[in-house]
């Protein structure tokens, strides 16, 4: 671990300036970058898919499931460059964030004019290279025009599940490559546009806001009602097929059936969610009252960053004793609230001055690990209870680190173990501190050694696909580090630092300032252990 120092307090602006790199701004909302690819006539079977696409695409941002980002390449888009160099560029020059969906529709003929076929394979397994959270390729293409249906107004959108559409395109991860027929099969369309793409709309919006089933929708419920309704479709308008068709399939022995399907063997999965609860026990006093908000800034930066770059969604929700926020009945309220699902996360994290009135302080822990036990939480893969509570000690200064996310560190300890974890800053007959500078020492141990545990040793930064493949990062192992990095803090801040009046704050009185150095000379008497050491109460074990 890197040495730490001893220097006068500097303001509280300093330090936030100075450690703010190494958390990632919270992204306000995910991004869905869509590019929309047509045939360049505006009355084509292609052109009116692309105009239900996007109908789905602004109920999306109606919604405000995310901010989207659109793009058509169609006969509102004109241009001499073939459409496989433009589809290409766009690619190229995205710069998609960690969180942001990916989101291509394809509906042409295999070519037109002078321009050359698109390989859809080659562009699926370009998007699936992208650095994001989701990518989905959706192509109706090759389409054979069905004469004599009705033309009907596009699909009326505004009472689809906003939640069902944030299950498909925001809490979703991997790549998607949805296609409108089956090979061996031609794909169909009519006035209405392509058979599979208004079954597909169609089957997003079977799930109308005014539904009280709160199940999930996943890309494969989808694709199958998609193929349930495309094969209706089939069997009812195949009597108005024309010759040329009928011909077509018969001489090329092509199946008499259009069955949309994945391309790729798996879908994307359902991205785990962190609940987290942050419980902050301020107190009213400015240079107590910092220690608590400094442990928050840690772990609601720690956790946004996993939102941040796609590794998993996070709802945090903050009850901070200085806003009158913070109680049992607060806890209980959040706990029975919940509807974690199977491969969640559920967290709660409590900061909190300890030596007070220590009776009620035992039995508001007591409160909080009856919550994380509660039925509601146990629904979820993991629960954690991270407690710190600790003395207001004088202020440590250590080095600061510009890391970047450690996106497969975060991965494994909060998204591939199973259990319980109830963790407290340290262990019976002990003492826990926190400054000004870094909040409480545990937090600060914990926290750095999630961000650098791994960056001794050739642990990749990017959460893998294969991750078990990899070195895999326990909770035992970080709590061992963290552990010693507390240690030190303890140990080379130990009674000389706590008497220089020049490592508080001026607003920590004499009298206080010598109360606490009595305590800890205390120690030397054997009252109390001259070490702080955070304490496993339970520890969750990997996944198998």
């Amino acid at each position: 671990m890197k040495a730490v120092r001893w220097l006068h307090l500097l303001p509280l602006v300093t330090f936030l300036l100075s450690s703010a790199v190494v958390f990632t701004p919270f992204a306000d909302a995910q991004k869905i970058r869509a590019l929309l690819v047509a045939d360049d006539s505006a009355d084509s079977v292609y052109a009116k898919n692309v105009n239900e696409i996007f109908g789905l695409l602004k109920t999306l941002k109606d919604k405000e499931v995310g901010l989207i980002d659109t793009i058509r390449f169609d006969s509102t888009s004109l241009s001499d460059t073939p459409i496989s160099e433009r589809v290409d560029s766009w690619l190229r020059n995205l710069q998609p964030a960690g969180n942001d969906t990916i989101f291509l529709y394809y509906s042409r003929p295999d070519a037109s004019g002078d321009d050359e076929p698109v390989d859809l394979n080659e562009l699926s397994t370009k998007m699936g290279e992208m650095p994001c959270r989701l990518k989905i390729l959706i192509t109706d293409a090759d389409i054979n025009y069905i004469e004599g249906v009705d033309e009907t107004d596009a699909s009326d959108m505004s009472d689809v599940s906003a939640s069902a559409l944030r299950n498909l395109f925001v809490q979703h991860k991997g790549l998607l490559h949805l296609t409108g027929k089956s090979k061996g099969e031609f794909a169909f369309g009519d006035a209405n546009g392509g058979w599979f793409t208004q079954t597909l709309v169609g089957a997003i919006r079977a799930n109308p806001e005014s539904d009280e089933d709160d199940s999930i929708v996943t890309w494969e419920k989808v694709l199958k009602e998609a193929q349930k309704g495309t094969q209706e479709l089939y069997k009812k308008h195949s009597a108005n097929f024309s010759d040329d068709i009928q011909t077509a399939m018969d001489v090329s022995d092509i199946k008499k059936s259009q069955t949309p399907t994945s391309v790729l063997e798996k879908f994307p999965i359902l991205s785990a969610t962190v609940h987290a609860l942050l419980v902050i026990a301020d107190t009213a006093a400015a240079d107590e009252k910092s220690v608590g908000d400094l442990n928050h800034r840690k772990i609601q930066g720690l956790l946004r960053g996993a939102r941040d770059h796609g590794i998993c969604d996070v709802e945090i929700q903050s009850l901070m004793e200085a806003e009158a926020a913070m109680s049992s009945d607060k806890i209980t309220e959040w706990v029975e609230a919940l509807q974690p699902r199977e491969n969640d996360t559920v967290l709660i994290y409590y900061s909190g001055k300890d030596g007070g009135d220590q009776a009620s302080q035992d039995e508001f822990l007591k409160a909080l690990d009856k919550a994380v036990k509660n039925k509601n939480a146990k629904k979820s893969r993991l629960q954690m209870l991270i407690v710190d509570t600790y003395r207001f000690g004088p202020g440590i200064i250590g080095p600061r680190f510009s890391l970047p996310y450690p996106q497969t560190t975060f991965h494994n300890l909060f998204l591939q173990h199973k259990g319980l974890l109830y963790l407290a800053s340290r262990a019976e007959a002990e003492l826990a501190f926190g400054d000004s500078f870094d909040g409480g020492w545990f937090t600060r141990a914990l926290v750095d050694s999630i961000y650098e545990i791994r960056d001794r040793e050739d642990f990749p930064v990017q959460v893998p696909d294969n991750g078990r493949q990899r070195k895999f990062l326990e909770w035992e192992e970080l709590i061992e580090d963290t552990r010693e990095r507390t240690r030190e803090l303890f140990e080379e801040s130990y009674l000389d630092g706590f008497k220089d009046p020049d490592n508080y704050p001026s607003t920590f009185s004499e009298d206080k300032r010598n109360k606490l150095v009595e305590e800890l000379e205390g120690l030397d008497r054997g009252e109390r252990r001259k070490i702080q050491t955070p304490k496993v109460h339970d520890l969750p074990q990997p996944l198998e």
